[in-house]
């Protein structure tokens, strides 16, 4: 959740996103993200627990019409943040079938 002392830094249980730097850590070390896979996070996380569908994310993150059909570079992107999450992103970045996906919080 957003740090009420400072509202750039989002915390979703062991993973910190600080959105004035771009650095993501998790468990205290940095991870590696490209600027499309760090917006996809920070996106979803500033929306924790509720689902963002596809078409949000294209508006939102990749700032294109959801007519464009650019849902298989949402899936890719998730996919690569997933890997490079490790067992947290298996666990909390969670896809709901046909609509979009959802960061648990927990």
């Amino acid at each position: 959740m957003t740090d009420p002392a400072d509202p750039r830094i989002i915390t979703i249980g062991s993973v910190i996103i600080d959105t004035q730097s771009w650095r993501v850590y998790l468990n205290d070390e940095p991870i590696q993200l490209t600027p499309l896979e760090f917006k996809v996070l920070a996106y979803l996380a500033q929306n924790a627990g509720r689902v963002v569908s596809k078409d949000e994310l294209l508006v939102w993150v990749w700032k294109c019409s959801p007519e464009s059909k650019g849902a298989a570079n949402v899936d890719s992107c998730v996919k690569r943040l997933r890997r490079k999450l490790g067992e947290w992103g298996k666990a909390h970045l969670r896809g709901v079938h046909g609509v979009g996906y959802r960061l648990d919080a927990g």
